[in-house]
């Protein structure tokens, strides 16, 4: 039961990690281009569709980072149950008789 639980939190994470990685690119296009408006006062289109064309680029990279974090939990959580196995005592070899 406490590993289902760790799993369901983990898939929760993974789940909040890659939509957040889906969401950031447009967030940050919209925060950007509210501080081009607050701080410059000649907001024109060339620097709107530049700005656009910079986060249009970055999306793929924005998008695939929370997968690649995702990716390297799940090797070192592997990795470490590969370890914790390995380092195990050697249990001592019994003789099983088949009746045939």
């Amino acid at each position: 039961l406490q590993e289902v639980t760790e799993i369901k939190n983990f898939r929760t994470c993974q789940t909040l990690g890659i939509q957040t990685g889906r969401v950031s690119p447009t967030i940050a296009a919209c925060l950007s281009f509210v501080y081009f408006f607050l701080v410059d006062e000649t907001f024109n289109p060339a620097k709107v569709f530049a700005a656009m064309t910079i986060f249009q680029s970055l999306r793929t990279s924005l998008i695939m980072l929370p997968m690649i974090w995702t990716t390297v939990l799940n090797i070192r959580l592997g990795i470490s149950r590969i370890d914790s196995y390995l380092k195990l005592p050697e249990q001592p070899q019994r003789n099983i008789l088949h009746k045939y």
